[in-house]
């Protein structure tokens, strides 16, 4: 009672704890559930530690590139030669077939599917909750065995989730498959594409969209695997493995996987590539804001208890029983945590029912962050331990004092030196942590300014974006599906509310897309070190001007029909550099894959855009960006762009689904948009990481400013009697505020020069977050400088002015 008594006299110490305590705990533990689920929470797989997915990257594609698919004819190789993989199965989920009723006139709907051998749920420990899955004998290549299994979600939604749905018939692209079952509810599949498949279907059955012997195709670099490692063999040790048998492959195959890798990435890695450093980067920067907060808290009441010495020390000296002291002391201190922590669990609970809602960071389909009890506790537990240490250190070390001693220690002059200086260093570490946090939160933030305002290089207003898939079975030949795309294009043009009408691919705002070695004509085709990366993009004639996008010199695509070789093209500015650099590319030829069959001649040239988004730094890997026409190279996956007039979205794509049925009845867009809404989506995650750091360096701003004023507060008080005397022997108010902020500027500037050199350290962990810029941006550690000294300016100035306040008859007459 005399704990909770002595707080209510003091309400303003005690609110400030109690905010202290909410903002660090709520924080923190919304970070570190989120850190669970990435790096700690099992997979929901069986044996999930022994899974890894099997990737092919190039050495030199850099990190952006290492979950890089790779070919089925170099996985069945591995399949073959692996001796510490216990079963790898093969899984293609780069497609989607159009789900159509029986009627004629039913409107197609596109899904995605996965194609996969036979062994594929069996390797991720799984049964159908109602059916069968894929036997051997029906994945086999050259069979053809229209059998599908389907999602939880497909069986509810499309087939009533009706009990006898296994032997049902379901028609993909005007075919019919059935149904041999029905996976659990919380299955989550291995695809880390954009939405979960709804479908799979065994691996022979994309012969029609791949080829006739695509499983032994080694440049169709399109496919993942699955490996399940034997029990007790280590990644590193199957890793070393499958180097040797890409050493292998590599010289079997030069053509084709030349410099290429293989790579074993962890299930968990591979499902948390793209979001394992930005959440690691959040983390860290909430455990500096519960760390400052502990700080703060260690600060606050040392300096409280340090003013409660002479009253410790006489009641001490007098016989109190120094236990009950200590527990009382304890208790003032666990009593602010305790409350605070409620409303510290209520604002966690929120933050992660923000974040799961807004899905910012990308994570897979079966991620779902979770409030944590245990991560409060702990986080509890380091509060709880540096505040009581604090509140209780000076009660047992007045145990030590006798009653002569204690009246003699009674003047607060006495008593000014006392921990002065470790009071100072924690002030200067705090500075220094919330300085580390500014520069940060200033950092990202100018590079979301950076992705907001750069110019993409076209023109992305009024710009509706779906993507169809062509049939191959219907269109196998090359001639068909390039009059298709014709036909496409003229239907199109000039539609109700339609500006302008162009074909695109493989897609737009996206990492998904199509990239191809080139070698320039001249140089060795089978050096290595002479074939370029380029990105491979398609268009129609005409269609680089209907996006906005200039010629700079050359010819736009020829509109009539052209022979297959060589392949007309226009590159980008950034191309011509790096393939011909100080030369005129115009004219020039390059080869694809190191083959003289397959010339590629330069026609035009345009500038660099960021057609893949302006998040997406392709400069480690790709050398530029390569043009086809849709006419020369034909394609299957169309992305169609329509520029509308204000207003007429809806109407035109209404109208463009009417027209895409007519053309093929089972043809449906899908991955709906428009452009504006897609950099939109290309900024939140950007966006959520500033966001995130700006809330962290208000916090830790307010608790360093809290943090200097309750320790100059506390020292101004001790050192009445000096400025007493300082006032006696002819000092000015002026000059003693001076003194004031000068002793305080030290330790501040002490603190903001740490903070520098940690920002310096800590702002390589923001590598790849970074959108353009320098990581040593002057203009950030210059106003983080000017945002630490005024804050602290101000911390100090309400104790300076109660110094030049003192009155020196009254403080030496205290004395």
């Amino acid at each position: 009672m005399q704990a909770i008594r002595r707080i209510l006299r003091r309400p303003g110490f005690g609110i400030v704890i109690v905010l202290v305590v909410t903002l660090s705990l709520g924080l923190a533990v919304t970070a570190a559930s989120l850190a669970y689920e990435v790096f700690l929470r099992p997979l929901p797989f069986r044996d999930g530690d022994r899974l890894a997915i099997y990737c092919c990257p190039f050495p030199r594609q850099g990190e952006g590139w290492r979950d890089a698919p790779g070919s089925p004819a170099a996985m069945r190789d591995y399949q073959t030669a692996a001796r510490l993989a216990d079963q790898v199965a093969i899984f293609y989920d780069q497609h989607s077939l159009s789900l159509t009723g029986d009627a004629e006139n039913s409107q197609a709907e596109r899904l995605p599917v996965t194609f996969v051998t036979g062994n594929y749920f069996p390797v991720l420990g799984v049964s159908p909750a109602l059916g069968r899955y894929f036997g051997q004998a029906e994945c086999q290549e050259g069979t053809a065995h229209q059998l599908v299994v389907v999602s939880h979600i497909f069986w509810r939604n499309y087939l009533n989730a009706r009990p006898d749905a296994v032997g049902a018939t379901i028609r993909l692209n005007g075919l019919p498959y059935t149904v041999i079952g029905v996976m659990p509810e919380k299955f989550r599949d291995l695809s880390n594409e954009a939405g979960p498949p709804q479908l799979w279907l065994p691996m022979p059955m994309a012969a029609p969209y791949l080829g006739p012997n695509f499983l032994s195709n080694y440049s169709l670099s399109t496919f993942h695997a699955a490996v399940r490692l034997k029990p007790n063999v280590s990644f590193e040790t199957a890793q070393r493995e499958a180097d040797v048998i890409a050493r292998s492959i590599e010289l079997t195959q030069p053509n084709t996987h030349h410099g290429r890798t293989i790579r074993l990435m962890p299930a968990r890695e591979f499902f948390f590539l793209k979001t394992r450093k930005p959440v690691l980067v959040l983390f860290g920067g909430a455990f500096l804001v519960l760390l400052l907060a502990a700080i703060n808290l260690a600060n606050l009441f040392t300096v409280d208890a340090l003013s409660r010495k002479h009253e410790f020390s006489l009641r001490a000296a007098l016989g109190a029983d120094s236990g009950q002291l200590a527990r009382t002391a304890l208790l003032e201190a666990v009593i602010p945590l305790l409350i605070g922590a409620i409303p510290a669990i209520s604002l966690s609970i929120g933050l992660i029912a923000v974040f799961n809602r807004m899905g910012t960071l990308a994570l897979p389909d079966f991620a779902h962050v979770e409030f944590s009890a245990s991560v409060l506790l702990a986080a509890m537990g380091l509060l709880g331990i540096v505040m009581s240490i604090a509140a209780t250190a000076p009660v047992l070390r007045a145990r030590r004092v006798d009653l002569q001693s204690a009246l003699r220690s009674g003047s607060k002059g006495a008593e000014m030196a006392a921990g002065g200086r470790t009071r100072n260093l924690l002030i200067a570490l705090e500075v220094a942590l919330a300085s580390a946090l500014l520069v940060a939160t200033g950092l990202t933030a100018r590079s979301l300014m950076r992705m907001v305002n750069l110019d993409s290089g076209y023109n992305p207003h009024r710009l509706l974006s779906f993507q169809i898939q062509l049939d191959r079975q219907r269109l196998p030949a090359r001639e068909q599906r390039i009059n298709f795309a014709r036909q496409l294009n003229d239907t199109l043009q000039g539609g109700p509310g339609i500006e302008a009408a162009l074909l695109w691919g493989p897609s737009m705002l996206s990492q998904a897309g199509w990239s191809f070695e080139v070698t320039p004509a001249g140089l060795d085709l089978n050096d290595p070190a002479s074939a370029l990366n380029v990105q491979h993009l398609h268009t129609i004639p005409g269609g680089l001007s209907r996006l906005g996008i200039p010629l700079v010199r050359g010819r736009d695509f020829s509109p009539g029909a052209v022979p297959e070789y060589p392949i007309e093209v226009i590159i980008d500015q950034e191309a011509a550099r790096r393939l011909w650099p100080g030369q005129d590319p115009l004219g020039k030829t390059m080869y694809l894959f190191h083959d003289r069959s397959r010339p590629m001649t330069v026609i035009g040239l345009v500038p660099h855009v960021y057609n893949r988004g302006r998040a997406f730094d392709d400069a480690k890997y790709l050398t530029g960006d390569a043009y086809a026409s849709f006419y020369q190279m034909a394609q299957d996956r169309i992305t169609v762009l329509l520029r509308y007039r204000t207003g007429q979205e809806g109407l035109v794509l209404t109208w463009a689904r009417g027209q895409l049925a007519k053309l093929d009845s089972n043809l449906a867009p899908f991955d709906v948009a428009t452009i504006e809404e897609r950099m939109v989506r290309e900024v939140q995650g950007p966006r959520f990481t500033a966001t995130i750091f700006t809330i962290y360096a208000s916090v830790s701003l307010v608790l360093a400013v809290v943090g200097i004023y309750g320790v100059l507060a506390f020292a101004i008080a001790q050192r009445t009697r000096e400025f007493g005397v300082r006032f006696a022997v002819g000092a000015s108010r002026l000059q003693v505020v001076g003194l004031v902020l000068r002793q305080g500027m030290v330790w501040i500037g002490a603190g903001l020069g740490v903070g520098f050199l940690l920002a310096l350290y800590g702002v390589q962990l923001l590598d790849g977050l970074l959108i353009g810029g320098s990581q040593n941006d002057g203009i950030v550690f210059g106003l983080t400088a000017t945002i630490i000294l005024l804050s602290g300016l101000l911390a100090m100035l309400l104790p300076a002015i109660r110094a030049a306040r003192v009155d020196p008859l009254a403080a030496l007459r205290s004395e």
